[in-house]
């Protein structure tokens, strides 16, 4: 057993402990050389990137920030166009951000890629009915529900309401939509908030 240790020590003491540097692991990347390794990089699907515009969209929806879901949400019509619930989201910004004829132009096409889709056709519906605004108050504020019969849409200068196909049953200017409940616009006009309870 001593003359194992006796020659364990002589053997260590004929070689030298030697360090090599580890050598860098280069992978092919669209955008050059990837100095850290791993897997070359690959172009991604498109529908992938119209799922990440949408997640973005959605995450900008649920923080308020109206602008930057809109700009994502047409990223990700602009990936998937042929994604007929991704152009009726798209369109019901444009409602929201008065953009009403862009809403149209998506409600359109969303209806050309699936004819049977309800959420495109009401909201078709409701922006053909605010396209049909009198002009008298800008923004119109377009608003709208959906009853199981009857869509019905207001404007800051009017109430529309028509049947789901989108016919036309009634059209009254907000001061006739208010008398009828027994409220009567202040004289400033009708506009929110302006309304006071009929004696």
């Amino acid at each position: 057993m001593i003359a194992l240790g006796v020659a364990s020590i002589a053997f260590l003491g004929c070689t030298s402990i030697t360090t090599s540097k580890p050598e860098l692991v280069r992978s092919a990347s669209v955008g050059g050389d990837n100095p850290f390794g791993g897997a070359p990089a690959v172009d991604v699907p498109s529908d992938a990137r119209a799922m990440s515009a949408f997640l973005r969209a959605e995450v900008a929806m649920n923080d308020g920030d109206r602008e930057v879901a809109l700009t994502n949400y047409a990223e990700a019509v602009q990936y998937d166009p042929t994604n007929a619930a991704l152009k009726v989201r798209l369109a019901t910004l444009y409602v929201r951000d008065g953009r009403l004829k862009e809403a149209l132009e998506q409600v359109n096409q969303a209806l050309a890629l699936n004819p049977d889709s309800a959420d495109a056709r009401l909201l078709g519906a409701g922006i053909s009915s605010a396209l049909g605004d009198d002009n008298t108050t800008i923004p119109p504020d377009t608003q709208g529900t959906v009853g199981p019969k009857h869509l019905m849409t207001t404007l800051n200068s009017q109430v529309r309401i028509q049947n789901k196909d989108g016919t036309v049953v009634s059209t009254l200017s907000m001061n006739v939509f208010w008398s009828s409940m027994g409220v009567v616009p202040n004289s400033v006009g009708t506009r929110d908030g302006d309304l006071t309870p009929g004696c």
